[in-house]
């Protein structure tokens, strides 16, 4: 016991004893809304926000410099702004007067901010949130995180709503320390983003004229073109005038959004000179009003007169014709990722340099074509990974496939949908077999395990809302002795693909 107790003091005075990040984590999600009373005009119902706790944080943090998080979007938002439909009965969960009032209570502590992260559904909240910070000046911020989270406005002429249009201003003093920025359906004052110390850069889910012109982006990447090591930008920016090509050595991850087929574009222009990227991106969209696939070759054909050498190049819904066959030939690409591709008929053309290949969302894709790929390709494809596709007869698939199954719905509409699939008893039937296996009597009802199973989760620190902030990393460096782990959901609450990821935090054991 004694050894125990020491153990235990030992612990405590070194948590204290050295300065942590702990004290600068601070999320704002929705969960902590509650609701308000209905507007007696408006037949609306308000939520309000409980700062008080919110408040004693900031000011017990004292000088501890701030990563701040505003999540601000809506699990059950089905793609309506009120801003962009007025007839519209719906309302925004985070509304603008609750971010006004978040920003009025961070604002006075910018100068410990370290990092800003808001992100939202909708415009409006948004807008308030910029119209308190702009110009953005904080001279410790590093990271810049601004998302508003819908890409359909990529595929509109203009920014809308373009009567509520607020450009974000960066001080100096704050470009001159940030080192990551995301910028993604926000628009800019770009003149005012030079960044000499950015090492990730993207600009992203923009309309055309929102996004910079070729001159402005040639200025910003000129900016930093020393330390940028990544960067995600679309191809469809205005040509303004001639600009001189601007050389990125570091850069090694490139992620390139095409929405546009016509257009000259940036990589067209010839602005870009960056010969040493190892892991290419081709994200080519599915413009929603447009039955016409967008053509993404021309853009190809330009990272061709790079001459990359790729260890990893992903390709979104590109189909791999014979021109991408010799592209990913002439790259030496060792491991290529096909996601939402229609046609694929060159993959099983013998001659790919390719070692790995992972398949995301190809519903053409079954059994009788990888067996064709991998057969094509020989002994050099030594790995296959398929996510979330049919996986109709594999076992003939010459070469190691791991196989992650499809997602399905689990909510009541889906249950209730699925009721008149012919396969939905069988994923019922497979239910209520793993129910009854650990059920009394059955094949894995183990009275002594479960015993012992709860009095060991009795023992383990439980996750709460204030761990849920920090990173697998503060608890590996505190080297607490004997270590759980257990599973722990992203908090990030969003139904697009990835933000919903799990990842092992090992939490002490008392």
């Amino acid at each position: 016991m004694e050894l125990l107790i020491s153990t235990v003091i030992h612990r405590f005075l070194r948590k204290i004893g050295r300065p942590t990040d702990v004290c600068g984590q601070l999320p704002i999600v929705t969960e902590g809304l509650s609701a308000g009373n209905e507007d007696p005009g408006t037949k609306e119902v308000y939520t309000f926000w409980d700062n008080s706790h919110f408040t004693s944080f900031l000011h017990l943090s004292r000088n501890y410099p701030l990563d701040i998080m505003v999540d601000a979007r809506d699990p059950e938002w089905e793609l309506e702004e009120p801003e962009l439909d007025p007839s519209s009965l719906y309302r925004p969960v985070f509304a603008e007067h609750m971010m006004r009032s978040v920003m009025k209570c961070i604002v006075p502590h910018r100068s410990r901010w370290r990092s800003l992260t808001i992100l939202t559904d909708c415009w409006g909240p948004l807008q308030a949130a910029l119209e308190t910070v702009t110009p953005l000046r904080a001279p410790r911020l590093e990271t810049l995180t601004v998302m508003r989270c819908n890409d359909y406005i990529s595929y509109m002429d203009r920014f809308e709503p373009f009567g509520m249009l607020r450009l974000l201003e960066l001080h100096p003093e704050t470009a001159a320390s940030l080192r990551h920025v995301t910028m993604r359906g926000v628009p800019a004052k770009w003149s005012t983003f030079i960044l000499p110390q950015v090492e990730t850069l993207e600009i992203s889910s923009l309309a055309p004229k929102s996004l910079p012109t070729v001159g402005e982006a040639r200025t910003i990447l000129a900016s930093c073109a020393s330390k940028l090591r990544s960067l995600a930008i679309p191809n469809s920016l205005e040509t303004d005038k001639p600009a001189q090509t601007v050389h990125l050595p570091a850069l090694r991850n490139f992620i390139l959004y095409v929405r546009v087929s016509s257009d000259p574009g940036l990589l067209q222009s010839g602005v870009l000179h960056a010969p040493n990227i190892l892991d290419l991106t081709i994200d080519v969209g599915h413009n929603p009003v447009s039955a016409t696939a967008t053509d993404a070759w021309p853009v190809i054909a330009s990272l061709a007169n790079l001459k990359l050498k790729l260890d990893q190049l992903r390709l979104k819904a590109v189909d791999c014709d014979m021109r991408m066959h010799k592209f990913i030939v002439d790259c030496a690409v060792k491991r290529l990722v096909i996601a939402e591709s229609r046609e694929h008929p060159y993959l099983s053309k013998p001659g790919l340099p390719i070692e790995g290949l992972l398949i995301e969302r190809c519903e053409k894709m079954d059994g009788e074509d990888l067996s064709r790929i991998c057969e094509a390709q020989g002994q050099k494809l030594r790995h296959v990974e398929i996510y979330e596709c049919e996986d109709n007869d594999l076992h003939s698939v010459p070469c190691n496939v791991i196989v992650h199954p499809l997602w399905y719905d689990s909510d009541e509409e889906s249950d209730s949908e699925s009721s008149t699939d012919p396969g939905s008893s069988a994923l019922s039937t497979d239910g209520e077999a793993e129910a009854a296996a650990f059920s009394p009597g059955g094949t894995f009802d183990d009275p002594a395990f479960d015993s012992m199973y709860k009095a060991h989760e009795m023992n383990c620190l439980q996750p709460n809302q204030s761990t849920a902030a920090f990173s697998a990393s503060e608890f590996q460096d505190s080297a607490y002795d004997p270590v759980c782990m257990m599973e722990r959901v992203n908090w990030l609450h969003s139904d697009a693909p990835g933000s919903h990821s799990t990842e092992h935090v090992p939490y002490a054991l008392t």
